[in-house]
């Protein structure tokens, strides 16, 4: 809660909110990462996480509401899941805006729509949120690859980027192009193109 109140880097709310996640105080490092998006709003990582931070804060929500008693009992729980399932779906749908070939995020935008659904207060606004998923589900079976453990380091002017393409569908041996971009603090293209 220290660092939380003082005026961090982006990179630094990050560190501690990745921390704070891997100690399960899911709020606080909701909130560590909510403020390193604030600082740098094309902080790819920081969407990942606060989305599957926010995941794991509905988890027990979801498992109280399901034992809940009561239809006022579980109305109060679905209140309180609301906001944190429209997070959930605001921050996977911006993680996947930086990498569309993630299967992760589509997941849990499929997640975030399905418990929408789920305690939706009227049957109306329920379908609504189900009609969204089948097209994330054609989507999502539609990819060929996913790039993953995508990582950065940056040293004395040169970023080594590392990582490693799944090919979930792609024949052996196929070839295929691909293209990275750098982006800096406020989202424009960094460097020249190679």
């Amino acid at each position: 809660k220290d660092l939380l109140a003082q005026d961090l880097p982006a990179d630094e709310y990050f560190r501690v909110g990745v921390g704070l996640r891997r100690g399960q105080q899911f709020d606080q490092s909701a909130l560590a990462l909510e403020k390193a998006i604030a600082k740098n709003p094309q902080m790819y990582e920081a969407y990942f996480n606060h989305a599957y931070t926010v995941w794991e804060m509905l988890q027990p929500m979801d498992e109280a509401r399901d034992a809940a008693k009561t239809p006022a009992e579980k109305k109060r729980i679905a209140d309180q899941m609301r906001p944190l399932y429209e997070e959930l779906l605001t921050s996977a749908e911006k993680a996947r805006s930086f990498d569309p070939a993630g299967r992760n995020m589509l997941a849990l935008m499929n997640r975030a729509l399905a418990g929408l659904a789920n305690i939706a207060p009227d049957k109306a606004s329920g379908d609504a949120f189900r009609l969204r998923i089948p097209p994330l589900l054609t989507e999502y079976e539609g990819l060929q690859f996913e790039a993953a453990n995508v990582t950065m380091n940056v040293e004395e002017k040169k970023a080594v980027v590392t990582g490693e393409l799944i090919n979930i569908k792609l024949p052996k041996g196929d070839p295929m192009k691909i293209r990275v971009s750098l982006l800096d603090a406020s989202g424009a293209t960094m460097g020249a193109p190679q």
